[in-house]
């Protein structure tokens, strides 16, 4: 999930589910703690084709075109990403040790 977390910052940073981690907001929901992150990221994204997030079998499946279409988007708001979610943060930090 924190893939589609990250997708959804990158994408849509002024949305109103993205609320920092660090620090804590007073309500405790923070982007990171959401379990609802498809289904925003369907709703958000609803105009992209191909989209990011359909329902199948009643489920809500990411996919990989519509994360494709995109990916220059989600690579611009990387620095976004990095400031805004914590696991991120540490995921970016840990491949600059290993990338030249």
């Amino acid at each position: 999930m924190a893939t589609e977390t990250w997708a959804l910052v990158a994408l849509f940073p002024g949305h109103d589910a993205v609320v920092p981690c660090d620090p804590p907001p007073a309500d405790g929901i923070c982007v990171a703690s959401r379990t609802d992150i498809k289904a925003l990221l369907r709703k958000a994204g609803r105009s992209f084709r191909p989209k990011l997030v359909v329902s199948q079998g009643g489920e809500l499946k990411s996919r990989a075109p519509g994360y494709r279409a995109v990916q220059d988007r989600i690579s611009e708001g990387w620095p976004q990403v990095v400031a805004t979610c914590g696991e991120a943060r540490r995921f970016d930090a840990a491949l600059q040790t290993i990338l030249p």
